[in-house]
């Protein structure tokens, strides 16, 4: 075959597990057009396997990737079973002549190798508003309710509610994957996390009293929160005061702040897999 073959294959297990980086390294010499076939299976894949499918396309024994830009040095499969070894060959065919290089191989197995300890800034924002209440001199505070997350059929003012931004309400770093958004994953730097804390009561004042105790107390919280987890940076964003539209027989006046932490990273590659939980409510009653 006089196509050059690929200069490397290497195959990375990711630590958190169920994910594997395919990437190679292209020759020198490559021919005018062509393209990159990535071929996977669960045992050793075979020249003649590799043959079958350039001259009939009909080797159901391989999973075969066939639409890699030849500007592209590697891709993350995901559709992998923690446990399980993957084989992989990659070759180059010249798109002109139809000749393909040798193939090139490698293996890997995802594997669960890692514990993750989380930052969980709902938690902390719950701690950081009762130190604020502890030290605030107006009346009534004592009536509002901290809820960890957000039911709407169990709403019942006066409230104070902390809401993770994200999917389903679910904290971005939690258990064995971290999804920094729906196109890019990041490990093993900077993470972040983002909470919309809301307060609402049928009576204006007493909603106007919270929105300037925390416009008050923005700095006192930012600190805390930098303090406890550790965070870079934190941010806070005040929303306007608003009505309510979910309710239909009961004015519910509204108020709220976004706030971000950025922190460094929490993976820790140790065994064994830790379990985490998860509680629903952190705080209910009387401050």
């Amino acid at each position: 075959m006089s196509v050059a073959k690929l200069s490397g294959l290497s195959i990375e297990a990711h630590p958190l597990g169920s994910e594997l980086k395919v990437s190679w390294i292209l020759p020198a010499n490559l021919p005018g057009n062509y393209q990159v076939y990535v071929f996977k299976k669960e045992s050793a894949i075979t020249t003649d396997e590799i043959d079958a499918y350039f001259t009939d396309s009909e080797s159901s024994l391989l999973t075969v990737f066939d639409s890699i830009s030849n500007d592209a040095g590697f891709f993350y499969d995901f559709s992998v079973s923690n446990g399980t070894v993957y084989h992989y060959s990659a070759v180059i065919k010249d798109t002109d002549s139809g000749e393909y290089s040798r193939a090139v191989a490698d293996s890997a197995t995802p594997e669960f190798s890692g514990t993750v300890s989380t930052v969980d800034l709902k938690e902390l924002l719950v701690t950081a508003i009762k130190r604020v209440f502890n030290n605030y001199s107006a009346t009534a505070n004592k009536d509002y309710v901290i809820r960890k997350s957000y039911s709407i059929e169990n709403v019942k003012p006066p409230l104070i509610v902390i809401v993770r931004q994200g999917a389903n309400d679910v904290q971005r770093l939690w258990g064995n994957v971290l999804i920094d958004n729906d196109t890019t994953r990041t490990w093993g730097k900077y993470e972040s996390d983002a909470c919309l804390v809301v307060w609402e009561d049928v009576n204006s004042d007493r909603r106007d009293t919270l929105t300037r105790m925390f416009r008050t107390h923005e700095k006192t919280i930012r600190r805390y929160l930098v303090k406890n987890s550790n965070a870079i940076d934190v941010q806070i964003v005040m929303g306007s005061d608003d009505i309510d539209p979910r309710w239909e027989n009961l004015t519910v006046h509204t108020g709220q702040m976004l706030v971000t932490a950025t922190f460094p990273s929490t993976v820790a590659f140790v065994e064994p897999e830790q379990v985490l939980p998860l509680d629903d409510v952190i705080h209910e009653g009387e401050f």
